[in-house]
């Protein structure tokens, strides 16, 4: 992999313009993680994510090195996750994963969002509207 870049943020995330791919690929796939409005049938005010930023950063490190050695065909990855309170309607999460063939960057975008969700050290609390029952 040529390139990786991780964010731990509390400020809203601001997604990269899909700009002249400098790492000769052939695709490059976007996934936002946003939150929704219902949890359960509850009304969300947003989700609270918390984490210890320089821990989650080499756990994400971490598994975009595992996804691109299990993919070899992955070329790049930018990555970040808010943390913090998230409204309703806000990102919380953007992934863009850059290689050379649009089935292999599909592929990895799915493997990184599954593995991000099952291994990374970020938790989340649901904040319901406390006018929903």
């Amino acid at each position: 992999m040529d390139f990786c870049e991780i964010l731990i943020t509390r400020e809203r995330i601001v997604v990269p313009s899909a700009e002249l791919d400098p790492h000769h690929c052939g695709a490059a796939i976007d996934f936002l993680g946003i939150v929704r409005p219902l949890e359960d049938g509850r009304l969300l005010d947003g989700i609270h994510y918390e984490a210890h930023p320089r821990m989650a950063e080499k756990e994400l490190r971490r598994i975009v090195a595992d996804v691109a050695a299990s993919h070899p065909e992955v070329r790049a990855c930018r990555l970040a996750h808010r943390v913090g309170f998230v409204p309703s309607g806000e990102t919380s999460l953007f992934a863009r994963v850059y290689c050379a063939h649009r089935d292999g960057a599909y592929a990895a975008s799915r493997a990184l969002i599954e593995e991000l969700k099952r291994r990374a050290p970020i938790w989340k609390k649901p904040i319901f509207n406390s006018t929903s029952t």
